[in-house]
């Protein structure tokens, strides 16, 4: 099993739980009685709505499932499925780990909140700025400009 202050459950092909981290415990109140019963019938749909599906589609074959989701009204979480196989290659069930992505949701949520201001500044100014679209900015005569993720980049021209 993963580092144990990671939350992580292992769930067999029924999605029954077969092993999980003190920190999903946590996370989830599972209990070690949980062990053998349906992951659906523990941790309630409240935890992680999307699991079950994702978990069967990862065990139907298809590519590893990652999903961002709010958690605790505190708490961002980047959920990976990964199959896990025996050591001759049977399809054994699915490894659920849990990262804590709180820290890099709160700086882009900063992020965008920060280029809508910038945005509006950028509106208000007088010419020869122009707003073009809701993130583009054109300066002087249509010259292209550069763009990352909504914030215009100016190259001015200098004579």
């Amino acid at each position: 099993m993963p580092s144990a202050e990671t939350p992580t459950v292992f769930l067999d092909r029924d999605l029954r739980v077969r092993r999980f981290t003190e920190a999903y415990g946590r996370m989830t109140r599972i209990l070690p009685g949980d062990i053998g019963r349906p992951v659906s019938d523990v941790i309630g749909a409240e935890t992680d709505v999307a699991m079950v599906g994702d978990c069967r589609r990862v065990l139907d074959g298809e590519p590893v499932a990652d999903r961002e989701f709010h958690f605790n009204r505190d708490t961002w979480y980047l959920r990976r499925i990964l199959p896990c196989r025996s050591r001759e290659g049977a399809l054994r069930g699915v490894l659920v780990t849990y990262l804590d992505v709180t820290a890099l949701k709160d700086s882009e949520f900063e992020l965008e909140r920060r280029n809508a201001q910038l945005e509006t500044h950028l509106s208000g100014l007088p010419h020869p700025f122009e707003q073009r679209g809701p993130s583009g900015v054109d300066f002087g005569g249509g010259k292209l400009r550069h763009h990352i993720k909504g914030v215009a980049l100016l190259r001015l021209r200098m004579p």
